[in-house]
This record gives C-alpha cells, structure tokens and sequence, in this order.
C-alpha cells in the first residue's frame, strides 16, 4: 500500500473514532469518549504526515508523533500544541482508576 492509500486509511479510521467518540460522549461514557478522541487524533497525525511526507512513524510512545507533527510543516506546527494535550489525555481515560 502505497502512502496516498495508507494516509486515506488512517483518515478513515480517524473519522470512525470521532463517530465513536460522539456516541460515547452523548451516553456519558467520557473515558471511552476520550480515549476515541485520542485515537482519532493519532491516526489524524499519520494522515497528515503520510500526506505531507510520504511516511509516518509507528511507536508505542506517541509522545514521539508530537515532534514528527510539527516537523511537516506549517500545518503541522500548528497543530502541535493540541495534539501534545490531547495526547495527554490518554493515560487518564486509557489506564487510570475513576476518582470518585
């Protein structure tokens, strides 16, 4: 699969997260909700790169795709501070106990 069809994927899936993501939010499911959210903002960070660069990078740390985000140019440089806070939000829906 070449970049052109691989960064249409992942806008693929992008879009379906953000479906989820509403879905979720409506049934206050906010921790899926998030995590959807999130997901949805990763596989709009390879979209953006494979489209801008012809490449994105695959790593299980993704506050690396921080800097790859902001390497591609103008666009990406302006996305880079919301990705960093939505990447943040990770941990806390993904892995951390409710507080109640």
């Amino acid at each position: 699969m070449g970049a052109r069809e691989e960064s249409r994927a992942h806008l693929r899936k992008a879009r379906e997260f953000v479906a989820a993501a509403q879905l979720e939010a409506e049934r206050e499911l906010y921790s899926a909700a998030a995590s959807s959210a999130v997901l949805a903002g990763i596989n709009a960070k390879d979209t953006i790169c494979l489209r801008l660069t012809g490449r994105t990078n695959k790593s299980d740390d993704h506050r690396s795709a921080v800097p790859e985000l902001a390497a591609v140019g103008p666009a990406g440089k302006a996305l880079e501070s919301t990705f960093r806070r939505l990447l943040g939000l990770k941990t806390a829906a993904q892995y951390q106990s409710a507080q109640t």
